[in-house]
């Protein structure tokens, strides 16, 4: 109770001796100096991005200074206050947290200071990676999806086109492409990580589906002609989204210019005698696409 008073009045009192009568008295105050009381504040999450960190929450009595350290190596601004800025280094941050110490100094009489410790951590800032441009046949189906992200509270994937995903909220998936998309050519895909909190801000990466179509061929109406012909012209093929065009034959006859869609058969005796022969028109696929496209038609003698 007494300390909790914070000072004390003491009194001596001295009796007379005999024959002497009465008493004397003296009395003398005793103080009590209180030692520091100190307190860091909570632990607290900042992040990663920004450049100074505000210390809140600590408090302290009985002092005659303030005084701030870090376990790291970043400094302090106004560090002999109850309200640093806190700056943290690149190596703090690599770190992912830091111990910072407010010290309170004793009041003389009392020697022994008062410390009290709380942790910064740090919080990364998102990222995304949509996993890049593709080029993909247009008859795939679905285009296979692989993203990442890192330091997201959540991930979804949204589309420029109408097709749809497997699970537009995981960074692995698979996209359906719409009938429109294909018409279009392209679309883009969007994968966004949200942050974890205290950190703001979107991480955003883009893909650009580019859709090859698929390689067409015609390679016209058949034809009957007479025996005695040397050359068949062959008219009325087409072809689309092809590398390269060629030309093979049922028969033993050759081709002039038999890489176009304009070349000339040379039918041969077998072929005349055989009656007819059989014409085939191939539009090599464009990578990514496999498959050619093949037309046939009957030239009759």
């Amino acid at each position: 109770a007494d300390v909790s008073a914070g000072s004390v009045t003491l009194t001596i009192t001295a009796n007379a001796a005999s024959p002497c009568t009465g008493s004397s008295t003296s009395g003398k105050t005793l103080t009590f100096q209180p030692v520091p009381v100190v307190n860091a504040g909570a632990n607290q999450v900042s992040c990663s991005n920004v450049l100074s960190v505000s210390i809140t929450g600590a408090t302290a009595s009985n002092y005659t200074a303030l005084s701030w350290a870090t376990s790291g190596t970043g400094t302090f601004t106004n560090g002999t206050t109850l309200t640093p800025t806190y700056n943290p280094s690149v190596a703090d941050l690599s770190v992912g947290s830091v111990t910072i110490t407010l010290t309170a100094n004793a009041i003389s009489p009392c020697t022994s200071n008062s410390t009290s410790n709380k942790t910064i951590s740090f919080q990364n800032t998102p990222t995304a990676n949509s996993g890049g441009n593709q080029q993909v046949c247009s008859s795939i189906g679905v285009v296979s999806l692989n993203g990442m992200s890192t330091n997201t509270s959540s991930t979804t994937w949204t589309t420029s086109g109408t097709g749809t995903f497997a699970d537009a909220t995981a960074p692995v998936t698979t996209y359906t492409p719409s009938i429109a998309d294909l018409a279009f050519g392209t679309v883009t895909l969007t994968l966004t990580g949200a942050p974890v909190s205290p950190c703001s801000g979107n991480a955003v990466s883009n893909a650009i589906i580019t859709f090859q179509n698929i390689p067409t061929a015609n390679a016209g109406i058949p034809q009957t002609l007479c025996s005695n012909n040397a050359t068949v012209s062959l008219t009325g093929a087409t072809a689309s989204n092809y590398s390269g065009i060629s030309w093979s034959t049922s028969g033993t006859g050759t081709f002039t210019n038999g890489n176009t869609l304009t070349p000339t058969y040379n039918p041969s005796g077998a072929d005349i005698s055989a009656g007819s022969v059989t014409l085939s028109l191939t539009a090599t696929a464009i990578s990514p696409c496999a498959s050619d496209a093949i037309s046939s038609v009957t030239i009759s003698f």
